[in-house]
């Protein structure tokens, strides 16, 4: 029996026909926790390269809403579960070091709300992924 959790196999090919709609009902309604939650059990199915942009655009939408708010992006486990995606994206998914190319600024600007939220594993993966993109100037 389920009892509201999403449940998807794993790598789930459907995630490609529906992520762009998951994602705008994101960013149309970005303080909601349920479509967060929704959204975040989705993308745990599939740790893929071409899901980033779309993981990103949300993640930028739930940062304009709540800021920096802990119980948002810690207690609720939405940074830890964006950062256990990005970690798991890296690790089985060899193109996501392009698509992260090309998120990167966005990318860094979400990890950095998370920072400032109270989330160690965002400093972690940061540090990851500047190691991934030798290229990118630090101050």
């Amino acid at each position: 029996m389920n009892f509201g959790q999403t449940s998807l196999p794993a790598k789930w090919i459907g995630l490609d026909a529906t992520i762009e709609t998951l994602t705008e009902l994101a960013v149309g309604a970005p303080a909601s926790g349920y479509i967060a939650e929704l959204f975040l059990s989705m993308i745990k199915t599939s740790p893929r390269g071409a899901q980033l942009p779309f993981v990103v655009t949300a993640a930028t939408a739930w940062g304009k809403a709540y800021g920096t708010d802990v119980n948002f992006w810690s207690e609720r486990d939405v940074g830890g579960r964006l950062c256990g995606w990005i970690e798991r994206t890296v690790d089985e998914d060899p193109t996501c070091v392009a698509k992260i190319f090309e998120v990167r600024d966005a990318l860094f600007t979400c990890l950095d709300v998370l920072v400032r939220s109270g989330v160690a594993q965002a400093s972690e993966v940061e540090n990851r992924i500047l190691r991934l993109l030798p290229d990118r100037k630090t101050a």
